[in-house]
């Protein structure tokens, strides 16, 4: 634990993540939601509430403008708040280049994006909470925005160990720092106050049986990251083929766990896929929008997203 606060401190890019975001979270997990507390907590950053207001109004939504955020958020509804919350408050440390990690502006983005929507998509087919796991699912992959610089100059180690000496990428990163970063990217969270559940979602998320009494959630992660990856949303870490600096890798650590990600979700976990494939796919590639409800103002949000902040026009 303390290796890990030392690089989270010593890192050179992770700003502080707005705290309203796990108190959304908290408050979407109360039998009744009082609308009022999603306001108080949205209304204090002009930002965020300038984007609940624009994705209301979005031609996509349709019917008359919202006069105010109050009648926005009951118009979108709180889940959907919520994710527009999170995203928006993501987007700003996911989408630059990860250069520790050969990732173009964005590419980070991207795969979050995919497995935070596969995520919740299987949330939706196996009864789990679909909010917390397209929050895990967003920023699974969190820690590599904290490992990332230090590796910058180990760039070379680190292909070195992955194409020379076949190791997986958490390997490689263990060999080289003495850490990985499913481990920091947990703790990264612990200390922005997420609940104890989302924290070991993403600490094990490439070993779920290992986050007793959350196994079950972290293999949705887990399976959600595969998906992400078979879909070409991937960049080089397991489980499954992935991409660093052009070589395709396959055989990673983490193929071995799917036999643990099928009993903990059950025996339905690999009929979900095809169906999670075509819902992401849909809401990424445009295809059939109209037909996706509100999976379409996550299309809308992604694609926004993409060119507001490569763009400098919002700050999450």
């Amino acid at each position: 634990m303390k290796l890990l606060d030392e690089i989270i401190d010593k890192a050179t890019y992770l700003p502080a993540f707005p705290r309203n975001v796990p108190q959304l979270l908290d408050l979407l997990n109360k039998e009744e939601v009082d609308a009022d507390e999603v306001v108080n907590l949205i209304a204090f950053d002009p930002s965020l509430t300038a984007n609940v207001m624009r994705l209301c109004n979005s031609a996509f939504m349709g019917g008359s403008p919202a006069t105010d955020l109050h009648e926005a958020v009951l118009r979108l509804g709180f889940s959907e708040v919520y994710q527009l919350v999170v995203a928006l408050s993501s987007a700003k440390v996911l989408m630059p280049a990860q250069k520790g990690y050969g990732l173009d502006a964005t590419e980070l983005w991207q795969h979050s994006v995919a497995t935070a929507l596969a995520a919740k998509s299987l949330a939706e087919q196996t009864g789990e909470d679909a909010s917390l796991l397209f929050t895990a699912g967003l920023l699974h992959d969190i820690g590599k925005v904290v490992l990332a610089h230090t590796l910058e100059a180990k760039y070379a180690a680190l292909l070195s160990e992955i194409t020379e000496h076949q190791h997986s990428l958490l390997e490689a990163e263990k060999n080289l720092l003495g850490v990985q970063h499913a481990e920091l990217g947990g703790r990264v969270l612990a200390r922005w106050h997420f609940s104890a559940v989302t924290v070991a979602a993403v600490w094990f998320h490439h070993d779920p049986a290992l986050a007793k009494p959350h196994a079950r959630i972290a293999a949705h992660v887990y399976l959600a990251n595969m998906i992400a990856h078979f879909m070409g949303h991937g960049y080089g870490h397991p489980p499954g083929i992935g991409r660093i600096n052009g070589q395709t890798r396959q055989g990673n650590v983490g193929d071995g766990k799917r036999g643990d990600v099928v009993r903990l979700i059950g025996p339905g976990a690999g009929s979900f896929q095809g169906e999670v494939k075509r819902g992401v796919g849909q809401v990424l590639h445009g295809e059939g929008v109209g037909t996706v409800g509100a999976e379409g103002n996550l299309l809308e949000l992604s694609l926004d997203l993409t060119g507001d902040v490569g763009r400098g026009d919002l700050t999450p």
